[in-house]
């Protein structure tokens, strides 16, 4: 959604273009970039739309540069060890070539962010050529020093620091959403293609030509990446607006990470990880040449280049797992096994199997976290990039010493594990180099295993979604600083005016997130495999809690039509549920709709609504949006984008009362002004009781009535008056009983409650006049000639028998409880019926006239102080496995 006044930022339309255009658009940039108005038609050609072959375009480009760039730090470091004798020096040469670029990592990422990634693409590999170029030159006049060389190197590293930035950040700008993870596959691919040919190459180059030749065939290559940069445009999908500070986007970037406990779970990951590898992958290179030489290296360098070019090709083609965090998980722990095998192998082939190996891993790992993270900002890139690359470098500047110095000669005769470990790895001044990358392997599989186990880490995309794709909102940080309004609420860190009862800065408890895990598994098992119905006709996995039969169809879709006729009172235009499960809801709502987001816990069910909606209501699809994210992740979702918001038979599978609290400040802060929050079949707390009397009539099973609703969260009616108290934006509570004729669980025990906020009108019931069933009124002929003697006037009837418990005598001689709708129908009113707060299996009706209509509030009276909600259970705790036992006078 845009701005909703003339003063915030706008977007820049869609036909313009800044920093992305050809050489001829100039104008029309720097009037995007000072933020005047820009009518992009009458200066140039319409923008062009995202597609492959564009980006191929360019990748080609930058894969012709990687080819260079890798053989030039190839024959560098070759060229560094063999005329120093020292690894030291070997190391500090690669360690300068790392370390400047990942330290302006967020900087580029935010000038990525800022101005044309086209631009800045150009800019840096012009500057990296024309490094290259002077490198050359100082080679070829006077055999430059380790000082120069280490200077040259870091001027290169910087631009491609800013080149890679904005390359990952265009990857999103120029290739439609469906296809990142293949894209992902291409750039993987060009690195890929570099470590290939590169030592082909540069073993031949090294014997028949000078140093200074080879740097200006690198040179070279940047001026093939220019000239195809020059001649695409990029899709204009940026915005213009430069209201904020480099230091306050970077610090915004680094506030996206840290507030979001699956990246920084990820982040830590990452950090053990690198630190890990670099002890073990800066010695990989020295251990080959002292022992084997360079010829060796060379071969085993191509083994890596194949491996990575496949791993690429494999990444592009398959597009990786569907659970981007299981791929790059499960590609660690092959990594892991190839860095031991490379340590332990004392053959060349063997090293070159290990490196293979490890490459290719490499290239699935790189693909899987960059599509992960490849529709968040540069900025954010960036930030990974710095703190996960870092300690490679500083890998290099550490292990490099300590090898010339410790590492070299533990192994060699007389050495301190010449005697233990020489028989295992070995002797020689390689092998002490060689048991070092063992124990590094080990390690990294140790940490892996770590890893696995945290479920905030395995589970990522559940809990942190893509973020809304740059061509898909009009103010980046407007819509940023909307997402961190949400994650405070959803962490319990809101303004005073919502907290989230219980709620930590770190969202959802461990134990809360497994009992969530356990639901996802169950759903989805229960949508593999399945057939396709109609859509929006499954009712799958709704069966008796009595007998675990399925529910007659005929009463499920009675259920549904009383679902979709109450949502409808409130003339919905954007509509966001939560739980869409298989579209019962949507299909009879969002032909009505602008616009409806559908969200669930389960990637299955997600996925098969999506198809069955393609392939049978392909106009209802293009309206609808369907991801599969948790309750509490608002990430992706339009913060103040919808006015009503539906969690229909979905709280039951909440953990706790504290996470259902988490998900309501959720959706506050997602709700538009006025805005409504409907909260269908919840289950009655006060009801449990005679739901297991229900279950063991049918059931006798000692377990099967044990179980009646312990796994499912049971919430007392009253609760939601005590949520509301704290949320002064909520201003109504509307709680009423299901709808429906079919006397079953559906209807017996549960209830719906709509919660409506500033500053929609709401009207209050709970001053009207009342008249008491059984001493005032005897039956329903008695309370239609009352309401015939008088104008339709609101009017109470408490203490009315709830028939469908079919508990007493009093509820078998009340009315059903669809009567009073029809009497109030013949009236000309309407009726809403709600629980009585005195007993349990008593009903209020609340009849009201035709012009009355909702929201109400008021509609669940309280008869009790509000200190003795403080003393009595208002919902249970299903992670826990606890049901706390209603108070007797309730039921």
């Amino acid at each position: 959604m845009g701005p909703s006044s003339g003063a915030a930022p706008q977007p820049v339309p869609r036909d313009t273009a800044a920093g992305d255009t050809a050489a001829g658009d100039t104008a029309a940039r720097d009037t995007t970039a000072r933020g005047g108005a820009v009518d992009g038609s009458r200066h140039r050609s319409p923008d062009p739309r995202p597609g492959f072959g564009r980006f191929a375009v360019v990748a080609a480009g930058q894969l012709v540069s990687a080819i260079g760039s890798a053989l030039s730090l190839l024959v560098m470091s070759v060229w560094m060890l063999d005329h120093t004798g020292r690894i030291s020096a070997f190391a500090t040469t690669a360690a300068v070539s790392l370390l400047p670029g990942i330290l302006v990592g967020p900087v580029a990422g935010a000038v990525a962010d800022r101005y044309g990634r086209r631009t800045v693409m150009l800019i840096a590999d012009a500057t990296a050529g024309a490094t290259t170029f002077g490198m050359a030159m100082l080679v070829a006049l006077n055999r430059p020093n380790l000082l120069e060389i280490c200077l040259l190197c870091g001027l290169t590293s910087v631009a491609a620091a800013f080149q890679r930035s904005a390359f990952l950040a265009a990857v999103a700008q120029l290739v439609p959403k469906p296809f990142l993870g293949h894209a992902s596959g291409v750039v993987q691919l060009g690195a890929g293609m570099g470590a290939l040919f590169a030592p082909m190459i540069g073993a031949g180059l090294l014997a028949v030509l000078p140093l200074s030749v080879i740097l200006l065939i690198d040179a070279a290559t940047f001026t093939v990446a220019v000239g195809t940069l020059a001649a695409v445009r990029f899709p204009d999908r940026l915005f213009r607006r430069r209201e904020e500070s480099m230091r306050v986007q970077l610090a915004r970037g680094v506030r996206y990470v840290l507030r979001r406990p699956g990246l920084r779970a990820l982040m830590v990951f990452f950090l053990g990880d690198h630190i890990l590898y670099a002890i073990g992958f800066t010695l990989i290179q020295p251990m080959v040449l002292l022992e084997h030489g360079v010829g060796t290296l060379g071969l085993v360098l191509v083994a890596g280049g194949v491996g990575a070019l496949t791993g690429a090709l494999t990444m592009s083609i398959w597009g990786g797992t569907r659970r981007r965090t299981h791929g790059m998980l499960l590609a660690t722990a092959a990594s892991n096994v190839a860095i031991v095998v490379i340590g332990l192998a004392r053959e060349p082939w063997l090293i070159a199997v290990g490196m293979f190996g490890l490459a290719f891993s490499e290239a699935l790992i790189d693909g899987h976290w960059m599509a992960l993270l490849q529709t968040k900002e540069g900025r954010v890139n960036s930030l990974f990039l710095v703190v996960v690359t870092v300690f490679l470098p500083i890998g290099y500047l550490v292990m490099g010493p300590l090898a010339d110095h410790v590492l070299r000669h533990t192994l060699e005769p007389g050495g301190a594990l010449h005697d233990s470990v020489g028989p295992v790895l070995g002797t020689g001044p390689d092998r002490g180099l060689g048991f070092v990358v063992v124990i590094s392997g080990l390690l990294l599989s140790v940490w892996l295993l770590r890893a696995w186990a945290n479920p905030r880490l395995r589970l990522l995309e559940d809990h942190l979604p893509d973020a809304v794709p740059d061509a898909e909102i009009w103010d980046r940080d407007t819509e940023q600083e909307r997402a961190d309004r949400a994650i405070r609420a959803a962490a319990g860190t809101a303004a005073p005016a919502a907290p989230a009862v219980g709620a930590t800065v770190d969202g959802p408890s461990a134990e809360d997130l497994a009992w969530i895990e356990t639901w996802r598994a169950v759903y989805d098992h229960a949508h593999k495999g399945t057939d396709s119905p109609v859509v929006g006709q499954d009712f799958t996995g709704w069966n008796s809690s009595y007998d675990g039969t399925p529910i007659p169809a005929e009463e499920m879709r009675e259920w549904r039509d009383a679902t979709v006729e109450r949502t409808r009172e409130y003339r919905p235009r954007r509509v966001l549920e939560i739980g869409v499960g298989s579209g019962a809801l949507l299909v009879p709502l969002a032909e009505h709709c602008e616009h409806y987001t559908g969200t669930d816990l389960s990637s299955v069910a997600v996925d098969t609504l999506d198809r069955d909606l393609r392939e049978q209501r392909p106009a209802l699809h293009r309206r609808v949006e369907l991801r599969a994210q948790l309750g509490h992740v608002a990430d992706g979702l339009r913060a103040s984008g919808y006015d009503l918001i539906i969690l229909n038979s979905v709280v039951q599978y909440f953990p706790s009362r504290d996470y259902l609290s988490e998900v309501l400040d959720v959706a506050l802060g997602l709700l538009t002004p006025g805005g409504h929050i409907f909260v269908g079949d919840v289950r009655n707390l006060r009801l449990h009781g005679h739901l297991r009397a229900a279950v063991r009539q049918h059931a006798p099973s000692p377990a099967a009535v044990a179980g009646a609703g312990d796994t499912e969260l049971l919430v007392d009616p009253a609760l939601w008056d005590d949520l509301a108290r704290g949320r002064p934006q909520i201003v109504g509570v509307d709680l009423r009983v299901k709808r429906g004729r079919a006397h079953n669980e559906l209807t017996r025990y549960r209830y719906d409650v709509v919660l409506s906020t500033a500053p929609a009108e709401v009207r209050s019931v709970t001053a009207i006049p009342t008249m008491a069933w059984g001493s005032q009124l005897a039956n329903l002929d008695q309370l239609s000639r009352f309401m015939a003697t008088d104008a339709p006037a609101p009017l109470r009837v408490t203490g009315v028998p709830n028939r469908r418990l079919h508990s007493g005598p009093r509820a078998h001689a009340a009315p059903d409880p669809e009567q009073f709708h029809a009497l109030a129908a013949r009236h000309g009113m309407w009726a809403a019926l709600t629980w009585s707060d005195e007993d349990a299996e008593l009903l209020d009706v609340v009849l009201l006239p035709a012009t009355t209509r909702p929201p109400l509030t008021g509609l669940l009276t309280r008869t009790g102080r509000d200190d003795d909600l403080t003393h009595r259970p208002l919902a249970n705790s299903p992670a826990a496995r606890t049901v706390p036992t209603p108070d007797p006078v309730l039921l």
